[in-house]
């Protein structure tokens, strides 16, 4: 950066008949205006030049920026940020990395601005430049939009949940079944290493993944004895059901999949494809081993709870086969060495 006060007059071509001396400081102003950069030079931490921009967009004008601390126009919240990040770009041998900050107006209000430093000598000393955007009306409309997804997740999580009580309300035999899957299943994942996003993606399909059970008459949901062949189908077809309700919300994730596979086994016995291993989607052997433990720990109207172990039992008896061996072998390790339970039992 070559400072106003030492630049060299050119000459420019001929442009209307007339020759007009200008400066590289006039040709720099002109390139970063086009640009929309504001630029300054920062020497011992105070300003030693700014360009026309960069007092527009600030409404300062250059003497009163001249030898005032930059930090001192930084938002008090910002300051370390500021200063780490600076610090960072000037340490770096690759391209400087621009950040966000807030910076204080002459007139008090803050903008947000994008900022990148890099480093310079002036009178043999170093020295900061640094490009200056502002960038506030894109920040507000990404808040906007945050807020906005907020409120659709919002919503969904709302919608989900009444989905759920719908089963609820119809079975009382397996009122809370759904959401002490999804309690487990969701631990499950984070033993499993997902990202906080898969788990709610895995969350959002226990909560509802009995929701095909609308389609069975309560008599059949709530019998005591064993059910007839024919019961049992209609039994089965439930994830069927719940796919094709499911599939019309665009959850932007595979939840109507996701809840159609969660009755199939690696072996290929389950239902209502009877798919095997790698056609399961890995959400679906997830909800598979939580909701078999959950059922089994559960009272049903053709039997009491059984304990913890036997669940367990059943599901180390049959990794590999029925269920995946990684997932049955975290559900143990979940309950037997990090004290997993079920919040409501």
């Amino acid at each position: 950066m070559v400072l106003a006060n030492n630049v060299p007059l050119l000459v420019a071509p001929n442009v209307d008949s007339r020759t007009e001396p200008f400066s590289l400081g006039d040709v720099a102003d002109a390139l970063t205006r086009s640009a929309g950069t504001g630029i300054y030079v920062v020497q011992d931490g105070v300003f030693l030049y700014t360009n026309h921009l960069f007092q527009e967009l600030t409404g300062f004008t250059e003497s009163e920026l001249l030898g005032v601390h930059s930090l001192d126009l930084v938002h008090p919240d910002d300051r370390e940020l500021v200063r780490t990040k600076a610090i960072e770009n000037l340490r770096s041998k690759s391209d400087p990395r621009p950040y966000e900050y807030r910076f204080i107006k002459k007139n008090g209000a803050t903008i947000w601005v994008l900022e990148k430093v890099t480093s310079t000598y002036y009178n043999g000393r170093r020295a900061t430049v640094g490009s200056f955007m502002d960038v506030t009306e894109h920040k507000q409309a990404m808040e906007e939009l945050k807020q906005s997804l907020e409120k659709i997740e919002t919503t969904l999580d709302t919608t989900i949940n009444a989905m759920a009580s719908v089963v609820e309300l119809r079975d009382p035999y397996t009122a809370g079944h759904q959401r002490r899957v999804a309690d487990l299943a969701s631990a499950l994942s984070r033993e499993m290493g997902f990202s906080e996003a898969q788990i709610k993606v895995v969350n959002m399909a226990a909560i509802i993944h009995d929701i095909g059970k609308i389609c069975v008459p309560v008599e059949i949901l709530s019998k005591p004895g064993q059910l007839t062949e024919i019961e049992f189908k209609l039994i089965k077809h439930h994830p069927l059901v719940a796919y094709n309700i499911l599939k019309e919300i665009d959850f932007k994730y595979p939840i109507a999949k996701i809840v159609m596979q969660h009755h199939e086994r690696i072996n290929g016995s389950g239902y209502p494809l009877s798919i095997s291993d790698k056609e399961i989607l890995v959400e679906a052997k997830i909800i598979a081993v939580a909701d078999v433990v959950d059922a089994m720990v559960s009272h049903r109207p053709y039997r009491p709870a059984l304990n913890v172990d036997k669940a367990l039992h059943e599901i180390s008896r049959n990794k590999g086969t029925l269920y995946d061996a990684g997932i049955a072998e975290d559900c143990v390790r979940l309950f037997i060495e990090k004290g997993f339970k079920f919040s409501n039992q």
